[in-house]
């Protein structure tokens, strides 16, 4: 703020928005009174075993993969006996 303030008034008061008989108040707050220095310490420390967990985890996302996977095969299949969409898996036989 100290280096833009005199940049501003330097600048004239067209080119800097302010005019001359402008006054400007700014409040000063001391925001570092409370602010705690933060170490190492402060850390959350890694609780049980990693596989157990990393395991857990990909039970659950493997499932919700093959679930997708699941309901994409049913609903193609669905859609391909409904006869809506023909993909042409096999040449016309007339080119008419």
């Amino acid at each position: 703020m100290h280096i833009i303030r005199p940049m501003l008034f330097r600048m004239g008061p067209v080119a800097s928005g302010f005019s001359k008989n402008v006054t400007i108040r700014r409040a000063h707050v001391n925001l570092w009174d409370n602010f705690k220095k933060f170490s190492m310490n402060d850390r959350p420390v890694p609780e049980g075993d990693f596989m157990t967990h990393w395991n857990k985890r990909q039970r659950f996302y493997n499932m919700m993969l093959a679930g997708g996977f699941g309901s994409f095969v049913i609903a193609m299949g669905m859609v391909i006996q409904s006869g809506l969409v023909f993909l042409n898996f096999v040449p016309p036989e007339t080119y008419e």
